[in-house]
This record gives structure tokens, sequence and C-alpha cells, in this order.
């Protein structure tokens, strides 16, 4: 797999309410482990605790490297996906 197949991605779910049910929640989850074959990082920026507790469970789904980062540091995120 070549280098450009690779996917970085930056969630920023400040002001993201959850979703309105758990059938919904598979969307996002399906972009990034079946659209993409091997995301890198992905790195998710919020300021609630239930956004904390989904950066966790999105790691077990999804063969990357996740992180979560608190709403203030859209630019440490930003720079850990980069890195």
């Amino acid at each position: 797999m070549s280098r450009a197949e690779h996917v970085r991605l930056v969630l920023d779910w400040c002001k993201f309410d959850g979703w309105p049910g758990l059938s919904a929640r598979d969307d996002p989850l399906s972009l990034v482990s079946e659209h993409y074959r091997a995301p890198e990082r992905i790195a998710i920026v919020g300021d609630k605790a239930w956004q904390i507790m989904a950066d966790k469970i999105m790691a077990k789904f999804v063969n990357a490297q996740t992180k979560f980062f608190d709403s203030g540091d859209y630019d440490g995120a930003v720079a850990w996906v980069a890195a």
C-alpha cells in the first residue's frame, strides 16, 4: 500500500451532541474503517465526557492510532496527526 493511501483525520466534535440513535454512530466508523483501508491517526477534539469514551470505543474498531484532545487544543490535535 502506498503512502498516498494512508489517511489522517482530525474530528472536531466540540459542537457535536451525539447521534440520534445507536445505528447512526456506525456511519462515521464505516467511513474510516471501510472506505480507507489503512487510516493511520485519528484525533478527536471535544469537550464532553462521552466524547472521551467514544474515542476509546473507536480505537477498538479502527486500525489506527486514536487520541482525544480537549477543545482548547485543536492545534495540538493537528500537530499530533501530522507528526
